[in-house]
C-alpha cells in the first residue's frame, strides 16, 4: 500500500497536497484552494503505515444517546457535533427520536496511512502577492490571499479510515 501511495505522491498536483485549506461557507468542510501557495519537497514527506486491515462491522441503535455512544467510536475527543455532517446521517435531525424508527450502520475500516510534511517551499506567485500585501497594509489584499491560497496548510495527513452506510426502517415496515 505504501508503494502506491508513493507512486501518487509523485502527481501532486492531482492530490492538491501542496494548495492550502480553507473552511466552507458553513463551517463543516474544508475545502482546497484555488491557487498552488507551496512546494513539498519529496524527500522530507514520512509515510507511516498504521494498520494492514479491513474489516466491516454493523452497529444497529435506536436513540439519539445510542448513536452518541456508537459514533463516539469513531470520533477522537477533541471533535464536536457540527463534524457530525460530515457521516451524511441525519439521526440528529430527526424530528421522532422514539423507538419507531430504527437505525442501522454499516462501516467499513480501510487501512490508513499518515503522512507527515517536514518542509516547505512557497511559490514565487504567492510570496509576491504577500510581499505586496504587507507592503500596501491592505487588509483587502490578505482576505483575497486566504481565498486564492487557503487559511492554512496541513502538515499531517491521515489517510484512510472507515466507510459508513446508514439503513433506516420503521415500524410500519418502510425502508429508506
Amino acid at each position: 500500500m505504501i508503494t502506491n501511495i508513493k507512486n501518487e505522491l509523485e502527481n501532486l498536483e492531482k492530490l492538491k497536497l501542496e494548495f492550502g485549506r480553507t473552511f466552507s461557507s458553513d463551517g463543516i468542510k474544508i475545502e482546497s484552494a484555488d491557487t498552488r501557495g507551496f512546494t513539498l519537497l519529496k524527500d522530507q514527506i514520512e509515510l507511516i503505515e498504521f494498520n494492514n486491515s479491513i474489516y466491516e462491522d454493523i452497529i444497529e441503535f435506536n436513540t439519539k444517546e445510542d448513536w452518541i455512544k456508537e459514533i463516539d467510536k469513531f470520533l477522537n475527543a477533541e471533535a464536536d457535533m457540527k463534524n457530525f455532517g460530515s457521516f451524511g446521517i441525519d439521526f440528529l435531525n430527526a424530528q421522532n427520536e422514539s423507538k419507531e424508527i430504527e437505525k442501522k450502520l454499516t462501516y467499513l475500516s480501510v487501512p490508513k496511512l499518515f503522512l507527515k510534511f517536514y518542509k516547505f517551499k512557497p511559490t514565487q506567485e504567492f510570496t509576491e502577492e504577500v510581499e505586496e500585501a504587507i507592503k500596501s497594509n491592505d487588509r483587502e489584499k490578505f482576505k483575497k490571499i486566504y481565498k486564492k491560497f487557503g487559511e492554512f496548510v496541513p502538515t499531517e495527513i491521515i489517510l484512510g479510515g472507515v466507510v459508513i452506510c446508514s439503513y433506516v426502517r420503521s415500524i410500519n415496515g418502510l425502508n429508506h
